[in-house]
């Protein structure tokens, strides 16, 4: 095991060696995301790696900026996608729930210190409506989608339950929430529902993606009931004002060295 993750690890520092290279730019850092970075990874789960990279400084003095993103979709079933650091500074001062994620990722590839520096400033700038909005919309949306038998498809219904988990999470600690899906599982007093959830993440990471599991109506009803919760409290919320003036000044000092 430990040499096929050597492997992989190569294999993923090569494809970021190879996109800076190509592209001509900085990568500032790389993560992993994803089933893999929350803890509840497939058999086939394939890699994704989300990364933040700068141009040389004269490409911002142009009147046409440089593209904002880069994907590749490499052999071994390597996702990588990428944002530009304007992009992702802007998106951070919004409290992007997917870009915290990147920031609190729990696997990192490659860093030149920005993870820190974002870390630093999150007390700042992360705020408690986008982020629970963004948990609950995708918890409903896949609820929607997926949930319609006995049997669940059993990535999709921890995600779901991730989701739902996180936006607990949020209101109820007024933070960011874990990355790692069983920091999440605190939140949850009842033991059955505890040993149902161990159970369900270990056919999940002995499986594939596509395997479905059946879910009790228990763990259903509790889902619903967290949801329903969550929202209700996220509707008396309003969301802040930011002052973008400290990202500013993070992007001057990082272009700087470019």
């Amino acid at each position: 095991m430990v040499g096929v993750l050597s492997n992989i690890m190569t294999i993923i520092d090569q494809a970021i060696e190879q996109i800076s290279l190509q592209r001509g730019v900085r990568i500032l850092f790389a993560i992993e995301s994803g089933s893999r970075a929350w803890g509840f990874a497939s058999q086939d789960s394939d890699y994704d790696v989300r990364f933040v990279f700068i141009w040389p400084k004269d490409h911002y003095l142009r009147v046409q900026l440089p593209p904002d993103h880069i994907h590749e979709d490499l052999p071994g079933d390597l996702d990588m996608s990428g944002w530009d650091l304007r992009k992702a500074l802007h998106h951070f001062g919004k409290s992007n729930a997917s870009f915290y994620e990147w920031v609190n990722s729990p696997i990192v590839y490659q860093d030149s210190g920005l993870i820190g520096q974002l870390r630093a400033l999150s007390s700042e700038y992360f705020q408690t409506k986008p982020t629970v909005d963004h948990y609950l919309g995708l918890a409903k949306q896949l609820w929607m989608r997926h949930v319609h038998d006995a049997d669940i498809n059993g990535k999709w219904f921890l995600y779901i339950l991730r989701a739902t988990l996180a936006a607990q999470w949020i209101l109820k600690k007024q933070s960011a929430p874990p990355v790692l899906f069983a920091d999440l599982l605190s939140l949850i007093p009842d033991a059955a529902l505890h040993e149902e959830i161990q159970r369900l993440l270990q056919w999940k990471q002995a499986g594939s993606e596509a395997d479905a599991f059946p879910v009790s109506a228990a763990l259903r009803d509790f889902l619903v009931q967290t949801r329903a919760a969550c929202e209700e409290q996220s509707a008396t919320i309003t969301a802040n004002t930011w002052d973008e003036a400290s990202l500013d000044l993070l992007f001057q000092q990082v272009l700087d060295v470019t």
